[in-house]
C-alpha cells in the first residue's frame, strides 16, 4: 500500500485503501465482516470482562470449594454448553442434538425443551436479549429468534470458519486455532 512506514491509519481507512487498490473487492470485504461479525457477536454477546466480571462474580474465586454443587437431570448429561437468560434460569443446548433446553438449577427442572436443527456438534451458545445464538463444530451458527416462544424463527449463517476455529471459542471467549 501507499503508506509510509509508521504511519497508522484508522482501519476503516486502510480497508478503504486496499479496496481502492484493488486488493479486495468490495463484495468480498463485506463478506469478510459479516463472518468477523457473526462470531465475535456470538461469542461475546452475553460475557462481561475486567470490573464488570468481578463485581458480579469476585475475582480469585476458589474453584476448589464451590458454592454449590448441582447433579444435572440425565437429559442435560450431554450438554456442551449454557447462558444465563435470567438470574434462575439456564438455557443449554445438548451436544449432539439440537435441541435447547430451559433449566432451573434450584429446583432441578428443565423447564422447556425445544428442538431448532438437525443432529450435530453443537458447542456453544450465547444469548441476546430473546435472541439464542449457538454455534456448531463445523462453523455453522444458528440463530434462534424468541427462543421462549411456541415456534422460534431459527436461522442458519455459514461463517466459513473451519472446526479447528470453532472448538472450545465458548469456553475460551476467544477464537482460536491459528
Amino acid at each position: 500500500m501507499g503508506r509510509p512506514p509508521g504511519d497508522r491509519a484508522a482501519p476503516n481507512t486502510f480497508a478503504a485503501e486496499a479496496i481502492a487498490e484493488g486488493v479486495i473487492n468490495t463484495e468480498a470485504a463485506m463478506k469478510i465482516l459479516e463472518r468477523i461479525f457473526i462470531v465475535v457477536l456470538a461469542l461475546i454477546a452475553d460475557s462481561r470482562v475486567g470490573p464488570a466480571a468481578c463485581a458480579a462474580n469476585p475475582c480469585g474465586y476458589d474453584l476448589t470449594s464451590p458454592d454449590a454443587i448441582y447433579t444435572l437431570p440425565a437429559a442435560l448429561r450431554e450438554i456442551s454448553a449454557l447462558t444465563y437468560v435470567d438470574p434462575v434460569t439456564l438455557v443449554c443446548v445438548e451436544d449432539e442434538h439440537g435441541v435447547l433446553y430451559t433449566y432451573n438449577p434450584a429446583t432441578n427442572l428443565i423447564t422447556a425443551q425445544k428442538t431448532f436443527g438437525a443432529d450435530g456438534d453443537y458447542e456453544g451458545i450465547a444469548r441476546v436479549a430473546q435472541t439464542i445464538y449457538v454455534l456448531r463444530s463445523d462453523g455453522r451458527l444458528i440463530e434462534i429468534a424468541d427462543y421462549s416462544s411456541a415456534v422460534p424463527q431459527v436461522k442458519f449463517y455459514n461463517t466459513g470458519y473451519p472446526q479447528r476455529i470453532t472448538k472450545g471459542s465458548a469456553m475460551t471467549g476467544r477464537v482460536t486455532g491459528y
